[in-house]
């Protein structure tokens, strides 16, 4: 399995296989994220169009993806998140990222300790060789889709968002379409005031802390859904940790081969 960069040109490049197929990032590139949840490129970190010689990678329903950034990336306090929209008719090709209704596959917010000194999504990403793996739910419909990966960065406010694109066409998907409530779009998915989004990392209650709600809507799927009701309804704090497959570039049950992203800057 190899991963490629885009050459010059600063984006994403997807192996499949043993097949590369670059040009699959969204462009023109930010090398700066926004700053604000409601600027009109937080959807893919750009003007939401798709680049010129825009190519997409061909992902079986169940395997894993990766993403890679080519440099260590430098901020490790903060979420990691995941999501897909998909596109109409035939192709991603020409459509807005702003049109589109997203849902989340995977998240990972403070994975341990508290939230002024423990282990967070983004700093378990940049210990993987800053890569991050998502697994293609198996009960995905096929069809074509814009994946999303995205870090927060926490350690200044206003958070900084750091979400990247590429296009997939999915295929040996399942039938269970995203409920109404874990659909959103972007801008609108976020708030400015998102208790996730204005959190101080360094206050003295940040040392005490050991939950941190991640922004966004409930994950793909019932469990993370019917998790969020029910503590509602208990009153309880919900703690927004996802255990993530990390399954390194090994083939899949079924032959499945696992698709890996470099993002680049």
């Amino acid at each position: 399995m190899e991963a490629y960069s885009l050459t010059p040109t600063p984006g994403i490049g997807i192996g499949v296989g043993n097949h590369t197929t670059p040009r699959l990032a969204r462009h023109p590139f930010n090398v700066h994220g926004p700053h604000n949840a409601t600027d009109s490129t937080i959807a893919c970190n750009d003007d939401g169009s798709s680049g010129a010689l825009q190519l997409t990678a061909n992902v079986v329903a169940g395997s894993a993806i990766t993403a890679y950034w080519n440099q260590i990336w430098p901020h490790d306090v903060g979420p990691m998140l995941t999501y897909l929209a998909q596109c109409p008719g035939s192709t991603c090709t020409g459509v807005n990222a702003a049109t589109l209704e997203w849902f989340k596959i995977d998240e990972a917010g403070l994975i341990d300790g508290t939230v002024y000194s423990g282990t967070w999504g983004s700093g378990k990403m940049i210990a993987q060789n800053s890569s991050w793996t998502t697994t293609i739910p198996s009960t995905v419909p096929s069809g074509n889709y814009l994946i999303r990966f995205e870090t927060i960065a926490l350690h200044s406010l206003p958070a900084q968002f750091y979400p990247e694109c590429a296009q997939i066409n999915i295929s040996g998907g399942g039938s269970l379409a995203p409920t109404a409530s874990q659909l959103v779009k972007f801008p609108g998915g976020y708030s400015n005031s998102d208790p996730g989004l204005i959190i101080d990392v360094y206050s003295n209650a940040a040392q005490t802390e050991t939950t941190y709600p991640i922004p966004g809507p409930p994950l793909y799927g019932s469990k993370a859904a019917v998790q969020l009701r029910l503590q509602r309804r208990q009153r309880v704090p919900y703690l927004n940790t996802v255990n993530v497959v990390e399954l390194d570039g090994q083939a899949q049950p079924g032959g499945k081969a696992p698709v890996k992203i470099l993002f680049a800057k």
